[in-house]
């Protein structure tokens, strides 16, 4: 398979305090190759991938003997913020990962007290019941968060209440309620500035999805319906370009995943099959880990029966695979929000005591890389770069690929 790009990974070991580097962890990759660690009992660590050191650690508060985990739902908000819900104090924090320091506008409360009441918040059933369904999503550029709750109503199907805040402000922007009747919901952003996407997984005649503006509340939820056939279940929504979003799942019949293009405010959608798999051949589609649609391009994980698991770069606009490699299976994944880069590492219960493992890799271009490589090679102990003497000769090679 011929390609432009391709992984340039390094291993990382990341040394911690956390008594539980394990279970439950949260990686976030934030710009400039920093990566923040959230463990279960509070731990966080905010690693330098470039220069291979921690920049900076510490502990939130709260009692991690109570709940799995006290970091729900971290977020890279901002290059200086991380977004979570603290799960012993009940709220939704903003933090500054450089200084350890709490920012003051974000202080508000996840669960919302109409969510999980204040008498269920002695309950642990009750709490652990309202934390799970717990989400959260950002607008970045408006910066304003959406909260997702779920709470059982007295039908025994879940009502979700989906909430949004913005810093600063101290009270929040909205709140509204809505019965799903049972199905499964996701929530996401649909631009970076003033719409939510509310929608089923699961989708059989047509296309469906509420779309939630906030700075037209008062419209609330507005359905979308459109005549489309495509049995399938979401995996995840991006934003896209030109007000419109793209949705990624699997077919309920199998065989070959779908992209779907929805752009907002229109009566119709784009399917397409999608050649995500360097081999041709039925796939699963297991994560879309990002995309850029500038340059029409989806970092994702996918799977078929013969050949396991791969982590690809897919382009949309050509329907093709430009570069994959294959993956363990037990191996989780977390990109940058720009798919820059991407983190690798072993599954929520594998850590030795007091260490993260973890793998770094960018996407580059393969002629850089080649450069790079030519330039750090040595034969005899002396430089490739001095034998081969002018870097334009450097590029003549590169160019050859």
């Amino acid at each position: 398979m011929s390609s432009a790009y391709v992984f340039y990974s390094s291993l990382k070991t990341l040394n911690t305090q956390s008594a539980k580097p394990g279970p439950y962890k949260s990686v976030i990759p934030f710009p400039n190759y920093h990566v923040f660690f959230a463990f279960a009992d509070g731990n966080w660590s905010l690693f330098d991938c470039v220069a291979d050191k921690t920049v900076k650690e510490g502990v939130i508060k709260g009692d991690a003997t109570k709940q799995l985990t006290l970091f729900r739902c971290p977020r890279a908000f901002d290059e200086k913020t991380v977004i979570y819900v603290n799960a012993s104090l009940f709220k939704l924090q903003g933090m500054n990962p450089y200084t350890g320091e709490l920012d003051s506008q974000w202080e508000f409360d996840a669960p919302t007290f109409e969510g999980l009441p204040e008498a269920s918040r002695t309950n642990d059933q009750q709490v652990d019941r309202a934390l799970v369904g717990l989400d959260v999503q950002l607008l970045k550029k408006s910066k304003i968060v959406g909260v997702l709750e779920r709470k059982e109503n007295s039908q025994g199907f879940f009502d979700f209440l989906i909430s949004a805040y913005q810093g600063g402000k101290k009270d929040r922007l909205l709140q509204l309620n809505h019965n799903a009747q049972g199905k499964p919901m996701k929530f996401a952003p649909g631009n970076q500035e003033d719409t939510f996407i509310f929608y089923p997984t699961t989708q059989f005649e047509g296309f469906q999805a509420y779309i939630l503006n906030v700075n037209e509340k008062d419209k609330g939820l507005q359905s979308v319906t459109v005549n489309a056939k495509m049995e399938c279940t979401f995996l995840n929504l991006f934003p896209w370009s030109d007000n419109s979003v793209v949705l990624f799942g699997n077919p309920d019949e199998g065989g070959t995943p779908y992209q779907v293009h929805y752009k907002i405010g229109s009566d119709n959608v784009d399917v397409v099959k999608m050649n995500c798999n360097r081999y041709s051949k039925p796939d699963i589609l297991s994560n879309v880990l990002a995309v850029d649609p500038t340059k029409n391009r989806v970092l994702l994980k996918e799977s078929n029966a013969d050949h396991g698991c791969s982590v690809a770069v897919w382009n949309s606009a050509l329907n093709k695979v430009e570069f994959a490699r294959e993956q363990p299976n037990t191996k989780d994944a977390v990109s940058s929000y720009d798919g820059s880069y991407f983190v690798e590492f072993d599954g929520a219960f594998k850590a030795e005591k007091g260490t993260v493992k973890f793998t770094f890799n960018r996407l580059v271009s393969k002629k850089m890389f080649l450069l790079h490589f030519m330039k750090q090679a040595k034969l005899n102990d002396k430089p490739l770069i001095e034998i081969h003497g002018k870097i334009d000769v450097l590029r003549d090679v590169a160019n050859m690929f």
